[in-house]
């Protein structure tokens, strides 16, 4: 019990680094909170100032899921172990340094299925990278790549080759996803989400964007 409240801090600690925020601030001098969506994820990133920055915050985010899915399942992958992976998709969306107001989970979230399922997760990459050049809209291309790890591990879950735990475990995390994109859904169902290319410029500290 101590150890496995032990990896739900360190998960949450490690989830709940504010990596748009800080890549911001540091090299823009932008509080990425009072800008666009006001999320610190990587569309609101690419949004307000600079590809550049959006793919860090990409990368990185989905790199704090990833080393700590490796760490939680050093070893061997066991399924006690998806409680704190869990734990540091919510550490992302509700960092205790931003007063809980950070991204909506998906990053991290594709980092963790990386490391647990990893064909899968390329599958994935590849439906949400087409979602996001055909209609250029973030929040369905995001969608688009949790639906379909979702639907491909109840496949493999049929065939026999998922356990129970993995299988409750994403739809766990699609639900919520789901919740943390609910005002996306509202907007794409009544035709107002923004696309990707619809941008919200900060201060001029970003002008060269």
């Amino acid at each position: 019990m101590v150890s496995m409240l032990l990896l739900c801090a360190i998960g949450y600690l490690i989830g709940s680094i504010p990596t748009g925020f800080l890549i911001l601030k540091c090299r823009r001098g932008v509080d990425i909170r009072n800008v666009g969506s006001h999320s610190t994820g990587a569309t609101n990133v690419l949004r307000t100032c600079d590809k550049k920055y959006a793919f860090a915050t990409l990368m990185i985010d989905a790199l704090k899921g990833a080393s700590f899915a490796m760490l939680a399942t050093y070893g061997a992958v066991d399924d006690l172990m998806l409680l704190p992976m869990f734990v540091c998709i919510a550490g992302h969306v509700y960092p205790v340094w931003l007063k809980f107001h950070g991204g909506k989970g998906v990053s991290t979230a594709a980092g963790i299925f990386l490391v647990l399922e990893p064909w899968l997760t390329v599958v994935s990459v590849i439906v949400w990278a087409t979602v996001a050049k055909v209609v250029k809209v973030s929040s369905l291309a995001s969608l688009s790549f949790v639906g379909s790890f979702v639907s491909l591990v109840t496949y493999r879950y049929h065939a026999g080759t998922i356990t129970t735990p993995m299988l409750v475990f994403t739809l766990v995390v699609l639900g919520f996803l789901l919740v943390t994109h609910a005002d996306n859904i509202r907007r794409l169902l009544s035709h107002k989400e923004s696309s990707v290319t619809g941008r919200t410029r900060p201060p001029t500290q970003c002008k060269d964007a």
